[in-house]
């Protein structure tokens, strides 16, 4: 089932819904009711102007994040989402990927066009994600 916006007054069928999708809405905060959104699994919130994305915190679900071409600074909330295998987060103003390695069933990440700093370091680090496949690191 695919939900195009979360709008108060959601009822019990957009509950159960497992994609979210808020391209191009102007965006700047993620304010979901998550607690309502349990069963979501993926969720695409690129090209807004986001610089906090906390509430993905509590999506126990969550197994895609498209963030791409936003303003995010932070991606910690996310290390809360055990499930996740994608996280899209290129085009931000990212500076760090701390703590992402305890995400057991990360496969693909993408941060180009960042502000990661020291792309060696970042490379030896990213040895200890056990299930990563894909990799995206240009434009650093």
């Amino acid at each position: 089932r695919l939900v195009q916006c979360v709008i108060p007054g959601m009822d019990r069928q957009d509950e159960e819904a497992e994609q979210l999708i808020l391209r191009r809405k102007g965006l700047t905060t993620l304010s979901i009711d998550v607690s309502r959104l349990r069963t979501l699994r993926i969720l695409s919130a690129s090209h807004n102007a986001l610089v906090d994305i906390g509430p993905v915190a509590q999506l126990p679900a969550l197994e895609e994040l498209n963030v791409n071409h936003n303003q995010l600074t932070d991606l910690s909330p996310v290390v809360q989402c055990k499930a996740l295998r994608i996280l899209l987060a290129s085009n931000n103003h990212i500076s760090e990927i701390d703590g992402l390695e305890e995400l057991p069933n990360l496969c693909r990440l993408s941060v180009f066009q960042n502000m990661l700093p020291d792309l060696d370091a970042l490379l030896e680090s990213l040895q200890a994600f056990r299930q990563l496949r894909s990799v995206d690191l240009g434009g650093n």
